[in-house]
């Protein structure tokens, strides 16, 4: 039996992590997960927060705190899904590769994000 509710998480603490870091919500899920504090620390790979064909609304970040990433990070809205991710405040330290928040064909507005702060970044904006 599936449960019909998304987690909701206060803080996520990501040590030397290499690989996805997603946060997906399935074909079924009414919303996405929430999430308030997320650190990662060397990371290396790719971060996306994705909303599935269905879902009717992507994830909302309070905090991501990203230290020496290397990889891709991107914010995607599906193309049923009516708004793109909202994130309050990113910081990025020695980040080197793409992020990018795209909204696809139908996606009605771009992703909002009240605060981002860059700090020693190489790559692609």
């Amino acid at each position: 039996m599936m449960n019909q509710t998304i987690a909701d998480f206060k803080d996520i603490y990501i040590f030397a992590y290499s690989g996805i870091f997603s946060c997906i919500v399935t074909e079924t899920a009414p919303s996405p997960a929430h999430f308030k504090d997320i650190y990662i620390f060397a990371y290396s790979g790719v971060f996306s927060c994705i909303v599935s064909e269905t879902a009717p609304s992507p994830a909302h970040f309070k905090d991501i705190y990203i230290f020496a990433y290397s990889g891709v990070f991107s914010c995607i809205v599906s193309e049923t899904a009516p708004s793109p991710a909202h994130f309050k405040d990113i910081y990025i330290f020695a980040y080197s590769g793409v992020f990018w928040c795209i909204v696809t064909e139908t996606g009605p507005s771009p992703s909002h994000i009240g605060n981002i702060y860059i700090f020693g970044y190489s790559g692609v904006f």
